[in-house]
């Protein structure tokens, strides 16, 4: 089997599949030393991944405490509707759409012309 493995390698790698130039390699055990460097935040073994779950188990043992009503893009603020959820007022925004008593404040353009 890895004879025809290899002899498959070197066949088929770097040839074309219609128009798309195919690799072939040998194929690897999950969790080989031979496998690349996962580089990815999700994946098991990555450097980035390792210091996301020391934080995460950081975080459930206590040492730090996170608000979820807090969103972290907000820098402390609460969220709006985390602040209706506790019964608070939320301010109104004031670059919302304009109002029909703004439009009253306006001088038409009959008036204008005048």
């Amino acid at each position: 089997r890895e004879e025809e493995a290899q002899k498959a390698v070197k066949v088929l790698n770097r040839s074309f599949f219609d128009t798309s130039r195919i690799f072939v390699e040998i194929a690897q055990a999950p969790g080989s030393d031979a496998l690349p460097r996962p580089w990815s935040r999700y994946t098991p073994g990555s450097t980035k991944y390792a210091k996301e779950q020391a934080q995460v188990d950081n975080d459930q043992e206590g040492e730090t405490a996170v608000n979820p009503a807090v969103n972290s893009n907000t820098k402390g603020k609460k969220s709006k509707t985390a602040a209706k959820k506790n019964g608070e007022e939320v301010p109104k925004d004031p670059h919302a759409n304009s109002t029909d008593d703004d439009a009253d404040a306006l001088p038409s353009a009959a008036a204008a012309a005048a």
